[in-house]
């Protein structure tokens, strides 16, 4: 089989069906299968796909085990030569896969591959980026440098910056991300310590430790709209998207270089926190049904203080979501 493409599901049935049908929709010229592990979902995503794509092969799990987790859960069962992470909330364009796997047979010394990424709109979403580092932090959350397209600007994070052609890169988004079947067996699966963010760089890290290529590859083009699950969950995702690049740079650089990004990341919280709020109650005003983010926002600069005293990014293994489920045969 030439690939297994693994979606991880949280109450995101409406965009998943779109997702599945944009891949069994149209000839994709290989051999695949789909593999889906739904954390617990309380709306009918499993009895969609049952009805609907009874081809899929279903993980159930009884709690959100988080995305690292459900990935991991598929890899154990895949059969492809390849594996896709794809989110639940994209649409694959013709010929993304066929084109993509073509790429990797011919050039065997790439472990992973990202691809061009757009908005609904069709307007470009930066999906690879440069690996975390302390003066990185410093130039795009402390300076307003955080999403100018301007690569000198920006420190070379490739923010905005639309390559045409395959380019080796440092990090490739999670949102569609395929490993060989031989990078997971040489360097691991995700690591689970991330419930959600940073879990693809720290992963995209230990593959080119490897002496793996990871490659941007924009002959094939996906749509992505773009938090939508962790947008249902808006202060655990603010929390975990605030604290994943200090545990990146824990689990890569050590305990002090990430104590002194979670300082960097404490201060600039707190710098712009005021004109947040502002943004947020004017937001507010024109949209009054919308849930604010303003408590999300204060508990991200609460945790960052936190961390100060000690190593909050780091997740307590005790309390660790259980209550997986083996696969569900088609």
């Amino acid at each position: 089989m030439d690939l297994t493409i693994v979606i991880v599901n949280w109450n995101g049935r409406a965009v998943l069906q779109n997702c599945l049908g944009s891949i069994y929709g149209a000839s994709q010229d290989l051999a695949f299968e789909v593999i889906v592990v739904d954390n617990a979902s309380r709306d009918d995503s499993v009895a969609m796909m049952e009805r609907e794509f009874p081809q899929v092969r279903v993980i159930r799990n009884r709690e959100n085990v988080g995305f690292a987790a459900a990935n991991n859960q598929a890899f154990d069962v895949a059969q492809g030569r390849y594996t896709l992470l794809l989110n639940n909330d994209t649409l694959l364009l013709p010929g993304a896969l066929a084109d993509s796997v073509r790429f990797l047979d011919a050039n065997p010394d790439v472990g992973a591959l990202g691809c061009r990424v757009e908005f609904p709109d069709r307007s470009f979403q930066t999906s690879c980026y440069r690996f975390t580092n302390l003066v990185e932090l410093f130039m795009i959350r402390l300076l307003p440098l955080g999403s100018v397209a301007n690569e000198r600007l920006n420190f070379g994070r490739y923010w905005g910056r639309q390559f045409s052609e395959p380019t080796d890169v440092d990090v490739v988004a999670g949102c569609f991300l395929i490993v060989r079947r031989q990078v997971i067996d040489d360097v691991g699966a995700l690591d689970e310590d991330f419930f959600m963010y940073g879990e693809d760089e720290e992963w995209c890290s230990r593959i080119k430790c490897a002496g793996w290529r990871i490659v941007y590859f924009p002959r094939a083009t996906i749509i992505h709209i773009h938090r939508y699950s962790s947008g249902k969950v808006r202060r655990a995702a603010s929390v975990a998207e605030c604290m994943s690049p200090v545990l990146v740079l824990h689990k890569r650089r050590g305990a002090t270089v990430a104590w002194a990004a979670n300082v960097i990341l404490l201060v600039a919280t707190a710098v712009r926190l005021p004109a947040w709020l502002i943004l947020d109650l004017w937001h507010a005003r024109r949209a009054p049904a919308q849930e604010l983010p303003i408590r999300a926002r204060l508990h991200g600069l609460a945790t960052h203080a936190k961390g100060v005293l000690r190593p909050v990014w780091i997740p307590n293994r005790s309390s660790r979501l259980t209550g997986a489920v083996r696969p569900v045969p088609p």
